[in-house]
């Protein structure tokens, strides 16, 4: 289902620009499904590359972007269409500032491009969100403080997010709390597999006590295919907990995550 993120009209585009809107469209699906690192990457090369595009060719791609593709005019399409827009520029050996950042209430990503610190097109849907990720393009220079806020008067100010310190021990222990006897359990099963597994070597050095070997009877083989299975199965069971606790755990602070977040 396409969801218009905005309501904007779709402009009137040439042919041409949308041959290269579809290009574009086209070679940026694979880009807009990687890691953030390799999009920054990727579009930082670009920027480095080739120099700044005017504000109307900017515009004219985004709307030929928006053209050709219900999908980058759908309301998570916003990563595909500013990767669009940029790899259009490219096409015609430009380049374009590429941004995204988010919004707190309710919490959201979004992803645009800018021209001289103007987004193309998003003027006051963008004034709740704060920036953070900007690749400059080559020569493009962000507009002055009175310009700026005469573009758009009603953006929010940058919201500053506190540093947060590495999880330590007692935040794991904290996390685990209600599960003591389950973990307590996991320590009893780890203790009795190691013993178990310690005493399958020692067993068989006994049918070499003598300096040579002797074969075992029937109770001995017995016994040692019982230490060999009892091993196994405490082992199973320990993997079983251990990993029934862990993603019990994972699960805990995703869901207080997931609270957080949309409190």
């Amino acid at each position: 289902m396409t969801i218009q993120l905005f309501p904007e009209q779709l402009a009137q585009t040439s042919f041409r620009d949308r041959m290269r809107a579809r290009a574009a469209v086209l070679m940026s699906n694979r880009l807009a499904k990687s890691k953030p690192e390799r999009i920054e990457r990727v579009i930082g090369r670009w920027a480095a590359k080739y120099p700044v595009t005017d504000i109307e060719s900017a515009r004219k791609d985004r709307a030929a972007v928006c053209f050709v593709s219900g999908r980058a005019r759908s309301q998570e399409g916003c990563l595909l269409r500013s990767i669009s827009v940029a790899r259009a520029a490219k096409l015609r050996r430009r380049s374009i500032t590429w941004c995204s950042g988010f919004a707190v209430e309710p919490f959201r990503g979004h992803a645009w491009v800018e021209v001289g610190g103007t987004p193309v097109t998003e003027f006051a849907e963008l004034r709740e969100y704060t920036k953070s990720i900007e690749i400059r393009a080559n020569g493009d220079t962000a507009v002055s403080a009175d310009e700026s806020a005469d573009a758009d008067s009603n953006r929010d100010e940058t919201i500053d997010v506190p540093a947060t310190a590495p999880a330590g021990p007692r935040d794991l222990f904290r996390l685990a709390k209600g599960r003591g006897r389950l973990l307590v359990g996991v320590g009893l099963l780890a203790i009795v597999s190691s013993g178990l597994t310690l005493a399958i070597p020692s067993f068989i050095s006994r049918l070499f006590s003598s300096g040579t070997f002797k074969f075992p009877g029937m109770g001995m083989i017995g016994a040692f295919l019982g230490l060999i299975l009892a091993s196994g199965v405490a082992t199973v069971f320990q993997h079983y907990y251990l990993q029934k606790v862990g993603e019990s755990i994972v699960n805990d602070a995703r869901r207080k995550l997931s609270r957080h977040l949309l409190r």
